[in-house]
């Protein structure tokens, strides 16, 4: 069923705002010269980089470029936030190939890399800000995508593939780094922006550079929006008053707000981020008495400090150590219920990076991890389930062992929680980090791997092997193998919590991945290709249909192949283009009825293409995002595999129109889009419940008006 459309009279007035604010700003324009065009382009920078040129230290030990990389690597940079009008993080991902940002009833948000898709938490692609990692504590999955406004953000790199031996636990599926700003002036920059379903934004930054601080840089910002989005449509899957098959219709929203602070100098640099974020989740199950529509809240703060220093002129040494506290609240299962998550994470570190000459260059890293939950309660538990769980036992018969968790032999089937077993609950892991790159004529090679010990899974092993042959100046192929471990969350071994049952004797998820890259660059062309294997071990998941309902347990193994391919064309006089394309095959190695299955919900093909033109102050652009076919299952119960329903491939197109002027005086940038201008109705198979067959991504046609002044 199709959303109910904004009133018309939101898109006029919107229009009508950007209109009025660009003829103000013409009217105070105090020249126009080809002086002042040139500042207006360096304070509101839209200038693309050709991705040849851009470095990147993800998965190396140097910065270097695409041609010299041994891995995947994209970035996007600010400019291509600015040029194409990515509003959020999310936003910007979604146009790498390979890369997508999924929803579940669940969550939103949800990253994920090379068709590994993640139901509950983003647990397999690890994210770090300015390389220090994020986790939740309890549940695992790492930085939620609004934690960072994009406002604050100078690239963000993407590495694809398992990156184990690098960067340890998570970096299961991707690498994702969100680099901060660091502007080379002093000076500040707001944004106030709004859009029809009521969404409203704005945020300010300012920097102030060492000479004016005793030697420190300062950069701190703050940042909130908030979207009262349209009623998701769509048809329920419980049971009972109403029925099964009603259409319902919670509301979607959004909102949240983001603090960032960094103060460094030469040698040390200190870190902090907090974020709130609440949005809608479709509860327990798409039912009003489940409590669909309910808040889902998220909270955080990070804490990092690092030193880093130049021992010689070929050397370096870097400590650091990080504070991550979060907290997950929902609302979920009877009316009433609310589940409430708090723990926290430490993160010691140590490396050094040198060269032994000019061809040989090598890294050694030892880390400390420790996860220890707060705690996890439902502050409403339905004690008639107690209750009738103790008149099966007997009299006098306990149903709960000293650790919280149901007495099996007693009590096999149990749905009731006995306590809090999660509380105190800590996970420690210590890992030793090697490698080595040595390069020789045309020839690149490297070699890392990890070894960790985790006192709950023990010891976990990770290599990596790569060769980098540089054809000429502008062609070079590459040859990877990796390995990658995600250990179990404190929440998925240990939790007892209504029908939700931890598992003390899960195994780490493993992944292998062997990878053929070529890349070539040619004036303003540039081509990233790559071909790429992948088995998965072990992977965990919500056994929702067994006889012990939502008991987390491990897979079996699937394998998948994938092919992915980047495209750019820059030449600011003429236009910048980009396309991106990849496609994907999973085997069947992994069971539908039992809540596991992967390849079948990902599609074969996806690809994003955008282009955009420079006229003189002006800047128009579109970007056309293409999802192919994929599958759902509906009706799937413990004794039935459910139904495969076909979802139609989707296109949604967006425009872009930019306009930097100055007001009196001061540098502003003006931008008006359309998101999904056809308003193309776009589904994402339902693959954490297994129930119902989709679930709606709610991409709506949105018009959207921002303003950015810079002052510095």
């Amino acid at each position: 069923m199709k959303s109910p459309q904004s009133p018309s009279y939101l898109y006029g007035a919107i229009l009508t705002a950007a209109c009025s604010l660009i003829l103000i700003s013409n009217s105070l324009a105090a020249e126009n010269s080809r002086a002042v065009d040139e500042e207006l382009n360096a304070l509101t920078d839209m200038t693309r980089v050709n991705p040849a040129t851009r470095k990147s230290e993800l998965g190396s030990l140097r910065p270097e470029t695409a041609l010299q990389r041994s891995r995947t690597v994209s970035v996007i940079t600010k400019q291509d936030f600015a040029r194409y009008n990515f509003q959020t993080i999310g936003e910007a991902l979604r146009t790498l190939a390979g890369m997508d940002v999924w929803r579940t009833h669940f969550k939103k948000g949800q990253p994920t890399s090379r068709g590994s898709l993640q139901p509950h938490y983003p647990n397999d692609v690890l994210m770090m800000i300015d390389d220090v990692p994020t986790w939740n504590a309890v549940a695992g999955g790492g930085l939620k995508l609004n934690r960072v406004n994009i406002h604050d953000v100078e690239r963000v790199e993407v590495l694809k593939g398992p990156a184990g031996a690098l960067y340890g636990n998570h970096a299961y599926s991707a690498v994702i780094n969100i680099v901060l700003r660091d502007p080379a002036k002093e000076g500040g920059q707001a944004h106030v922006g709004v859009g029809d379903g009521e969404k409203y934004f704005g945020g300010a930054n300012y920097a102030m550079k060492s000479a004016a601080c005793g030697g420190v840089d300062i950069y701190a910002s703050t940042n909130h929006s908030s979207e009262d989005g349209e009623k998701v449509f769509f048809t329920g899957e419980k049971s009972g008053d109403p029925p099964a098959g009603k259409v319902y219709r919670p509301k979607e929203f959004e909102d949240g707000g983001n603090y960032l602070l960094r103060l460094k100098n030469e040698n040390h640099r200190v870190l902090f981020n907090a974020f709130r974020s609440v949005e809608n989740n479709l509860g327990n199950a798409p039912h009003p008495t489940q409590q669909i529509g309910e808040d889902l809240i998220a909270t955080g703060y990070l804490g990092d400090y690092r030193y880093r220093r130049n021992t010689s002129a070929t050397a370096q040494f870097e400590m650091g150590a990080t504070f991550d506290w979060s907290s997950l609240e929902l609302f979920s299962g009877p009316p009433g219920n609310v589940s409430i998550s708090k723990g926290y994470r430490h993160r010691l570190y140590a490396r050094k990076t040198a060269s032994l000459n000019d061809r040989v260059h090598y890294r050694i890293q030892a880390d400390y991890d420790l996860k220890k939950a707060g705690k996890f309660e439902d502050t409403k538990i339905d004690e008639s389930k107690r209750e009738a769980a103790q008149k099966i036992a007997g009299e006098g018969n306990e149903i709960c062992n000293d650790d919280n968790t149901v007495i099996a032999d007693v009590i096999p089937f149990a749905t009731f929680p006995c306590g809090d077993n999660v509380a105190g609950r800590h996970i420690a892991e210590y890992s030793l980090m090697g490698q080595l790159e040595h390069t020789r004529e045309k020839w690149k090679t490297t070699a890392a791997a990890r070894v960790s010990y985790n006192d709950i899974t023990g010891t976990e092993f990770a290599p990596h092997l790569a060769a980098v042959y540089s054809i000429d100046e502008n062609n070079s192929v590459r040859l990877s193998y990796d390995e990658a471990y995600r250990t179990p969350s404190i929440l998925e071994l240990y939790i007892t919590a209504g029908v939700l049952h931890g598992n003390e004797d899960l195994d780490a998820q493993k992944t292998r991945t062997v990878e053929l890259g070529y890349t070539t660059s040619d004036g303003p062309f540039f081509a990233q290709l790559s071909g790429w294997w992948a088995s998965f071990d072990d992977r965990i998941f919500r056994d929702r249909f067994s006889n012990s309902p939502n008991t987390y347990l491990n897979a079996d193994t699937y394998n998948a192949t994938g092919v992915e391919m980047e495209l750019s064309y820059t030449d600011p006089k003429k236009f910048n283009l980009f396309f991106n394309a990849n496609y994907y095959h999973g085997t069947d190695g992994d069971n539908p009825g039992s809540g596991s299955y992967n390849a079948l919900y990902v599609p074969s093909v996806a690809l994003t293409t955008g282009v955009s033109k420079d006229l003189c102050l002006w800047t128009l652009s579109a970007v056309l995002n293409y999802v192919g076919a994929m599958t759902g299952l509906e009706g799937v119960s413990k004794d039935e595999e459910g139904t495969e329903v076909d979802i139609d491939p989707t296109a949604v197109l967006d425009l872009s129109l930019a306009r930097k002027q100055r007001l009196s005086g001061v540098p502003v940038l003006h931008r008006f889009a359309v998101k999904n201008v056809t308003d193309e109705e776009t589904f994402l198979p339902e693959f954490a419940r297994n129930s119902i067959a989709t679930v709606p991504w709610k991409n709506d046609r949105r018009v959207v008006y921002d303003f950015t002044v810079n002052f510095r």
